[in-house]
């Protein structure tokens, strides 16, 4: 079932500092050589006293070349590493697979204004990433579809203020492997600001990590979670780390709002204060699993818990996919997934769950249901490509096919392909030909004999024979007029074999006369090394109607798997 938690404004001023006119960033020591060993003392005590300030605002804008009309300023266009000191302005917005802007430098000023850098989606990717450094100041800006929105990471006596991170409210599991989005980290960091930022619609607002972290001020921040938020600002330790957690921060001020629990710490996070903080909760106000931390003049209430219903599934055909994989429903909401659980089938066809819990807000707009094959434990919170079933609601049911664009695209009945029986590995000797299966017509050229249809991604095709010792592959292919993926196979023999699907047994020798023919569609990656439940294309009985004769194969479409999810 679907793991839910029911779950200041700050004036800016103008700070002036003591600044000569036309002060570079970088001291004199290695200027010459571009190499920078270090900062002006002017820079330095300029961003020392930002950092520090609770109402600094950058004196630069769009267009300007000079931060305040004194430091020059270095402009951003796009994914960057910052490995010098100095003062940065992002010049426009922009996306990036991966991270947006990495910092590996001190004294390093980050303005990014009004403008947005937005994430690959699916919780993955960093916004903003600072490692290993000090004094450094990231200025607003906005983030978007990241999995984590700013990461300061041993970075120490730095600041994060007035970003803006917007989440997806996305189902998170972490206990079982689904990952959470995050607003704002910090690892093993100290003596940070994290400063009047605006979090929205993520599982974790401020998650604080590692007993390296301490002596932080966590103020003045709107952390606002959705109907999935799990904790507002939550303190553990890091994994392989040992159960220090962090110690001695301040966390004041903050408005936290629509998460499971306002706040928990571990039971290695010691003697942190949360003072006059803001908590509108669904479960808890907070969680102190250490006794040390102190909470004092919070303004605490609990919130009605988003409404849920009932998602019911039903299957026919679907069957057991191992210890490896797991089925997963999904919700078409405004036409992105949302996750309505996994599940598993038994040997006998029962599924371990046919009841969902989700939110009724999905549930009431969703469009469509999606059936998909998923690896376990699953690293990647997103659908994975192989879709199976289908299908759209129409009023508060719907069917679900194969047929559906959304899984395989084709029912499948229109599927044929005749084979013959021959060795072409072994050309030279025509004794041996009903030890080899071709999909190939020797009067067409030779030409292609299987009319199949186009796989999405996350399938193929595969043929097999299957005698007294079981189901044997002839190889999987997703072209019909192209050599399959294991060509002739490990049991050809030594001559060239032709541009079909198929495989030779004659090394050692192996006749499939009585034997069955199959061509069937795999998952890919594939889930088990049988034949998978989706059988277009079925013999039943190898005939020795000699070399090179047709053998028709009987359509089984009719037979796949179909099921309904009703609201």
């Amino acid at each position: 079932m679907l793991r839910k938690f029911f779950l200041l404004t700050l004036l800016i001023g103008l700070v002036a500092f003591g600044c000569s006119d036309n002060e570079t960033v970088m001291s004199s020591e290695g200027s010459d050589t571009g190499e920078f060993s270090g900062v002006s003392e002017q820079f330095r005590t300029y961003l020392e006293n930002a950092i520090e300030s609770e109402n600094y605002e950058p004196q630069v804008q769009e267009g300007q070349k000079k931060l305040g009309g004194i430091f020059r300023v270095n402009r951003i266009d796009g994914p960057t590493t910052i490995t010098e000191p100095g003062a940065y302005f992002l010049n426009d917005d922009f996306s990036t697979p991966d991270y947006g802007i990495v910092v590996e430098a001190d004294f390093v000023l980050l303005v990014l204004g009004n403008r947005t850098i937005t994430g690959p989606g699916n919780k993955s990717g960093t916004g903003v990433a600072v490692h290993n450094s000090h004094h450094v100041l990231i200025y607003g800006g906005k983030f978007e579809m990241f999995g984590t929105g700013v990461l300061l990471d041993n970075t120490d006596h730095s600041s994060v203020r007035y970003i803006d991170v917007m989440g997806g409210d996305e189902f998170a599991d972490p206990a079982n492997g689904v990952p959470p989005q995050i607003g704002v980290m910090l690892k093993n960091s100290a003596y940070n600001w994290i400063i009047g930022n605006d979090i929205n619609m993520t599982n974790l607002g401020i998650f604080v990590r590692g007993g390296g972290s301490h002596h932080n001020k966590i103020w003045y921040n709107d952390v606002v979670g959705g109907d999935r938020g799990l904790l507002a600002i939550c303190y553990n330790p890091i994994p392989g780390e040992g159960d220090d957690g962090p110690h001695d921060d301040l966390i004041r001020q903050n408005r936290l709002k629509r998460f499971g629990a306002g706040i928990q710490t571990s039971s290695g996070s010691e003697n942190n204060k949360f003072l006059l903080n803001t908590i509108r909760y669904f479960n808890e106000a907070y969680r102190d699993f250490n006794g040390s931390n102190l909470f004092i003049n919070n303004d605490t209430d609990q919130l009605a818990p988003p409404a849920t219903d009932i998602l019911t599934l039903d299957f026919e055909g679907i069957g057991d996919l191992g210890p490896d994989y797991v089925y997963e429903g999904w919700l078409i909401v405004a036409g992105s997934p949302v996750s309505t659980g996994t599940f598993t089938v038994d040997g006998d066809g029962n599924l371990s769950q046919t009841f969902f819990e989700v939110a009724s807000s999905d549930l009431m707009m969703a469009t469509k249901f999606v059936l998909t094959i998923e690896p376990y434990p699953d690293p990647d919170p997103a659908p994975a490509s192989t879709h199976y079933l289908a299908g759209d609601f129409s009023g508060d049911m719907a069917s679900l096919t194969t047929a559906d664009p959304a899984a395989l695209g084709s029912d499948f009945l229109g599927a044929s392909g005749p084979y013959i029986l021959n060795t072409p590995s072994t050309a030279s000797d025509d004794s041996d030909y009903h030890a080899g299966i071709w999909w190939l017509d020797p009067m067409a050229g030779p030409g292609a004999t299987l009319d199949l249809p186009e796989l999405p991604a996350g399938w193929t095709y595969e043929g097999w024979v299957v005698g007294p010792g079981g189901p044997v592959t002839t190889g999987k292919f997703t072209e019909v007029d192209e050599v399959d993926f294991d060509a002739g196979g490990p049991t050809a023999g030594p001559d060239p074999i032709p541009p079909f699907p198929g495989q030779d047994y004659v090394d050692p020798l192996m006749s499939l006369i009585g034997y069955a023919a199959v061509i069937s569609i795999e998952p890919y990656p594939d889930n088990s090394p049988v034949p998978f439940e989706l059988k277009p294309l079925l013999d039943g009985n190898i005939e020795d109607v000699g070399i090179g004769v047709l053998q028709s194969m009987s359509n089984n479409a009719s037979a796949f798997p179909t099921g309904s999810a009703s609201k």
